[in-house]
């Protein structure tokens, strides 16, 4: 929702006979998109788009795939003087906006489905699905990311993932941290003085200082069963021996991995340390880089001495002083220099194609802006809306800047008038093929990440709840995985295969309900569907997607990142593990997978898919070229391209259908956002 806290910059009174009347909402919005337009082009004349290039544009930027055939029809049509205000606005409120956004934050911070070898990543997405779609302002997000604390699979606190994703790494993570939150790189000072900034080594290691002394994993004596552990262990340890123990700390690593200490403000410098400023191995405080003066005074723990006389000092670990609360006020002050003008550098070039300031993680002091009143104009926007992200966008998508003809040039020193013509990403590309194939397509998003995240939630309540003869079963059966793995693999099979019979026999007593299933599948009837799936249900036949469905999901639904070899990984998507990792640069694994592969697959040869049923149904060659080029390019075909295609009905009716689908996604129209 739009937030008046806007009304300090951008506010109007009008007084009409001695009464001050505030001016609308939407006034607000035109005049807030007009200061954008006024630092943007100054007095020039700005040629906007087409409204056929608008509606594309807006769907591929906003939910991050192609609109279909009936949502351009209707945007079309529609006489509405303010018809795009409103379709942005309405835009904004649908899921495909969350999985558009998501996308967007899961390249910046790497998230990963699996975080490392002992840690899901669900929880965070779930974390961070859920504070995309619930409008979370990106300020608070920074501040729950850099002091969350406390069990990774438990139930509200995926937020813990931001740390786990560089478990035992503080260095990197800070690195990582000043990089996508203040886009300010420092990591050559890592290893030595920065030799192109004014950054140190020893000023690296005071800022890592500020995450000092967090662990990554809680004690046994920390879980609500401790207890029933010691017990266990005792026992498994005499009966068991070491494989035993060794399958039980296996089964825990889970339970136990997360993110502990609230930060001491305390590091020790690297032991290859040579600078004159400092010792090797000496601690130092937590200390800011920029901006303002921030430290922590701890007090660093006493040397540990040789001889009798000192044989009880030891180097204990510093005490915690909340250093992580006190960093992430710091990174997300207003008074910051880098943090507001980062995100909204980094969100006008996911807009525009390019960022005022590029590339968009070096800003330093020396740092120039293509247009420094544009710039400007945009942090005092994020900060009125109070850093909700959908408020700052709603005033970009109204900005004649942003709705102006797109420009396949880069952009001039004199700032950017206009949307670049780019390729769509990976996830636009995957996103927009689906549109084509699946009905409702964002009907299927979990838009909270909820459902993705349960077995690792459900995980971590068993384990920390479970009696002392589930805990042996459970055991057991680790430990059989480790010391005979053919047993343990033979005793998985039996299991499915139990489970298998158990669930044919069910599905040969209700052959009724089967039979509505797999109509309303090859109908594509949604509700048919679902009550089909829960008639099934209540006769206890769990539910169980096809394969096909579990493949035909949009991006943020899949496993992060896609399998290497995945179309999304084929396209440009990022491995996740450098921040912004993505790409679009063209490559032949792309041509063969447009030429033969999924395209040809899913969708011309697929008569389930959407896209192919409408044009069955429709009978006339005429209406099928002009579904197929708003579907597909969101345009009507021009006089001389309608012709071409007619012809080709004429001759080639039976093959005709699936030549024009083939031509018109293969089109470097349909792979890029213009």
């Amino acid at each position: 929702m739009w937030r008046f806290g806007f009304l300090v910059g951008f506010l109007a009174l009008i007084s009409a006979n001695g009464v001050n009347l505030v001016v609308g909402e939407e006034d607000l919005l035109r005049r807030a998109a007009s200061e954008l337009d006024r630092a943007a082009t100054g007095s020039a004349q700005i040629d906007l788009c087409s409204d056929e290039e608008f509606v594309r544009r807006a769907h591929l930027e906003i939910l991050g795939r192609i609109p279909t055939a009936l949502e351009c029809q209707s945007f079309l049509d529609s006489t509405d003087p303010d018809k795009r205000a409103a379709l942005t606005d309405a835009l904004l409120e649908q899921p495909g906006h969350t999985s558009r956004m998501f996308n967007f934050w899961v390249d910046l911070l790497r998230v990963r489905t699996k975080l490392n070898n002992q840690v899901s990543g669900t929880p965070y997405i779930h974390w961070l699905k859920e504070a995309v779609s619930t409008g979370k302002p990106y300020d608070e997000m920074v501040r729950e990311l850099l002091t969350a604390e406390g069990p990774a699979h438990e139930r509200d606190n995926g937020a813990t993932g931001y740390f786990l994703r560089d478990r035992g790494m503080p260095e990197d993570n800070m690195s990582n941290t000043l990089r996508a939150f203040l886009g300010t790189r420092i990591e050559c000072a890592q290893c030595h003085d920065h030799p192109f900034d004014k950054w140190t080594q020893k000023q690296f290691f005071e800022m890592t200082a500020f995450t000092g002394g967090m662990e990554y994993r809680a004690k046994l004596n920390d879980l609500p069963n401790a207890d029933t552990y010691r017990e266990v262990a005792r026992e498994l340890k005499d009966e068991g021996g070491n494989g035993a123990m060794r399958g039980m700390r296996q089964l825990l690593r889970p339970t136990l991995s997360g993110v502990y200490g609230s930060g001491t403000g305390l590091v020790r410098l690297p032991k290859d340390y040579q600078y004159d400023d400092a010792k090797p191995r000496a601690w130092v405080q937590a200390n800011s880089i920029f901006g303002a003066p921030v430290s922590i005074d701890n007090e660093a723990p006493t040397p540990k001495r040789r001889g009798k006389k000192n044989k009880n000092r030891s180097n204990q670990a510093p005490n915690a002083v909340d250093s992580r609360a006190v960093f992430a006020d710091w990174v997300t002050d207003t008074e910051n220099p880098f943090f507001t003008k980062s995100i909204v550098n980094r969100l006008w070039k996911r807009v525009m194609g390019r960022g005022l300031i590029e590339p968009v993680d070096t800003l330093n002091f020396e740092s120039e802006a293509s247009n420094p009143e544009l710039l400007a104009k945009l942090e005092q926007l994020m900060i009125e809306v109070d850093y909700d992200v959908d408020a700052f966008l709603r005033v970009v998508y109204r900005t004649s800047v942003w709705q102006a003809e797109a420009v396949g040039d880069e952009p001039t020193s004199d700032g950017v008038a206009a949307p670049l013509v780019r390729r769509m990403s990976a996830e636009q590309v995957w996103d927009s093929l689906l549109t084509l194939i699946v009905e409702d397509l964002d009907g299927e998003i979990d838009e909270s990440g909820a459902l993705q995240a349960e077995e690792a939630y459900a995980g971590y309540e068993m384990l920390t709840s479970s009696s002392k003869e589930d805990l042996v079963a459970r055991v057991s059966r680790r430990t059989m995985r480790m010391t005979d793995p053919d047993a343990f693999r033979e005793s998985r099979r039996n299991e499915r295969r139990a489970k298998a019979e158990d669930r044919k026999k069910l599905l040969k007593q209700h052959p009724e309900l089967v039979r509505a299933l797999r109509k309303a599948r090859r109908n594509g009837d949604k509700e048919a569907e679902q009550r089909a799936l829960a008639a099934l249900e209540a006769v206890g036949v769990e539910p169980r997607p096809s394969q096909r469905q579990r493949e035909m999901q949009r991006a943020s639904e899949l496993k992060l990142p896609a399998p290497n070899g995945h179309f999304l990984r084929q396209f440009g998507q990022s491995d996740h593990e450098q921040i912004d990792g993505a790409h679009t640069e063209p490559s032949v694994p792309q041509v063969l997978s447009l030429l033969n592969g999924a395209v040809e697959t899913a969708l011309v040869q697929n008569p389930e898919a959407l896209l192919n049923r409408q044009l069955t149904r429709t009978k006339n060659a005429g209406a099928k070229i002009d579904l197929a080029f708003l579907a597909v390019l969101g345009r009507k075909p021009t006089k001389s391209e309608r012709g071409v295609w007619l012809e080709d009905f004429r001759s080639n009716k039976k093959q005709a259908t699936g030549d024009l689908l083939w031509t018109l996604v293969n089109s470097h129209e349909f792979l890029f956002v213009q």
